[in-house]
């Protein structure tokens, strides 16, 4: 499925020590969909010794995929302190549906990241929080996580960034106060 051109392409965007296949994402996604539960159980289970960038992707679809919150949460432990550009954190979040069942599950987990040494480890709280917490209930605190994060790291203040140009078209009159 690699593809040299897109492969080129890709290089130029993603900053990463894993090699660049330049497998496209909805073959990642239509793969991650192929794998039997058992099959899915047996990667997650054994496998961590990324060769590439897809590898990594592919590795957090099939996760994305898994049904139970706190096996989720047993693998992104070991996953986030791995992530190491904004494609890992961006499009593994944006599979993982299973969070906006069990937002304060995952929030009690992840809510640490916000003073973690890492730049993506933050970006993944800062994402996580963009994707599905921009509610009624969560902005609030979505707010707060926000204006807790150091600044300085180009990658977090991005997202954090991105997280409130959304936070302010949903939640004017809360985030307007904010950016004051």
């Amino acid at each position: 499925m690699a593809d040299p051109g897109y492969a080129a392409f890709s290089k130029k965007l993603k900053l990463t020590a894993y090699e660049i296949l330049g497998v496209r994402l909805p073959a990642l996604k239509a793969l991650s969909k192929s794998f039997s539960r058992e099959e899915a159980r047996v990667l997650l289970d054994t496998y961590t010794d990324f060769l590439s960038h897809e590898e990594f992707l592919l590795y957090g679809l099939v996760l994305s995929r898994q049904k139970d919150p706190l096996y989720v949460m047993d693998k992104l432990d070991a996953l986030v302190p791995r992530l190491e550009n904004w494609a890992h954190v961006d499009c593994i979040l944006a599979a993982l549906k299973l969070v906006a069942k069990n937002r304060a599950l995952f929030l009690a987990r992840y809510r640490r990241l916000a003073a973690a040494p890492g730049e993506f480890e933050k970006r993944f709280l800062a994402v996580l929080l963009l994707d599905y917490y921009v509610t009624d209930e969560y902005a609030g605190e979505v707010l707060a996580l926000y204006a807790s994060m150091p600044q300085g790291q180009y990658y977090t203040d991005m997202a954090i960034a991105w997280g409130l140009s959304v936070l302010l078209i949903k939640r004017y009159e809360l985030t307007l106060p904010y950016l004051a």
